[in-house]
């Protein structure tokens, strides 16, 4: 029988912004363990449901943690605000029965004066993101190295040089040939 593991995050942002409700479901592609991400206000939560998870919970701790940084990573690539995430618990479920699961969570949005549209255009940009960051490996590390440039000022020069270098793989081309095309 399938494990189900939750993980919980706050969600900190310096300017006071919240993350608006998302709801989406995620299929990882090798192994068919499918994960619920429900996110919104100051929480993040983080359910996987598949075989064998309790196995080793180091590695459940370090997946979550690589689904928070892609979320926080298409959170700032949608324009939606540059947010940390921190872990604050995690839930161990072993042996669910299949026809039993139906998990919901409670987010602690807050009511904040928002222009409706313009958090259904942050919500859809968001998920396409996200997706796009899930099916392309370099351009997602590169967008996480912007995202920690952000973080981090003071290592602001290695996080973009080796965010351009992931770029450079990508493209498959080198920095004469990056200089050539933008003319410096």
């Amino acid at each position: 029988m399938p494990d189900l593991v939750v993980s919980v995050f706050k969600i900190e942002n310096e300017k006071g912004l919240l993350v608006p409700a998302i709801a989406m479901k995620y299929i990882e592609e090798s192994t068919n363990i499918e994960w619920t991400i429900n996110c919104g206000g100051t929480r993040a939560y983080f359910i996987r449901f598949g075989p064998d998870l309790i196995r080793d919970i180091n590695d459940q701790a370090a997946d979550s943690h690589f689904m928070a940084n892609r979320v926080v990573t298409a959170l700032l690539l949608s324009g939606c605000g540059l947010f940390r995430m921190n872990s604050t618990g995690r839930i161990f479920l072993e042996n669910i029965p299949l026809s039993s699961v139906n998990v919901a969570t409670h987010l602690d949005l807050w009511k904040q004066p928002k222009e409706h549209r313009k958090e259904e255009r942050i919500i859809k940009d968001f998920k396409d993101w996200y997706n796009f960051i899930c099916q392309n490996l370099l351009f997602r590390r590169a967008a996480e190295d912007a995202y920690y440039a952000l973080l981090n000022p003071v290592e602001i020069d290695f996080f973009l040089y080796r965010g351009m270098e992931w770029l450079l793989k990508a493209a498959n081309i080198g920095w004469e040939e990056l200089a050539k095309d933008i003319g410096v």
